[in-house]
């Protein structure tokens, strides 16, 4: 049987999402509502997220027109300013004004999903933890070389080879 979200049934879901959405953190909203801090990061990367998406496909696209003519007004007036500064030889502005051009660039590349978040990027291959369920698995199949096989060729594709 399949889980059952319990934020999404919960009688406070819309102020749990409001909060979710605010940044609170987890374990505050866990102790305002209920639910655990795992079923909040279930909620948002199951449920919210879908939700996110949706909300954004029907997006007036005014709204997301008049949102891309802002983003080009302010880089037009950076790039005009960086185009000044670089005429007066003044060196500080232009490098200043260089800086906000690629903010500029790197937040609409974020807002129209050519860049992923930032965050830490984790290899589970070189994770001790893995490794040792990895040998755990092998180790096991022993007594079956085509299972055994079959199961390091399977980890060795999902590894890249590793």
């Amino acid at each position: 049987m399949a889980n059952v979200c319990k934020v999404c049934h919960h009688a406070k879901r819309k102020d749990i999402e409001r909060d979710l959405a605010r940044k609170v953190p987890r374990r505050e909203i866990a102790r305002r509502y209920g639910p655990s801090t795992g079923s909040l990061d279930r909620h948002t990367k199951n449920c919210m997220q879908s939700k996110l998406v949706q909300a954004i496909e029907r997006v007036d696209s005014s709204s997301a027109e008049g949102l891309l003519r802002q983003m080009r007004s302010i880089q037009d007036r950076t790039l005009a300013i960086l185009e000044s500064a670089e005429k007066m030889r003044d060196l500080r502005t232009a490098l200043a004004a260089i800086r906000e051009v690629r903010s500029n660039l790197e937040l609409l590349a974020r807002l129209i999903g050519l860049l992923r978040p930032e965050g830490p990027t984790v290899n589970i291959l070189v994770n001790p933890q893995w490794v040792e369920i990895r040998s755990a698995i092998v180790g096991v199949l022993e007594g079956h070389p085509e299972a055994r096989a079959a199961v390091v060729e399977a980890l060795r594709r999902l590894g890249g080879g590793a």
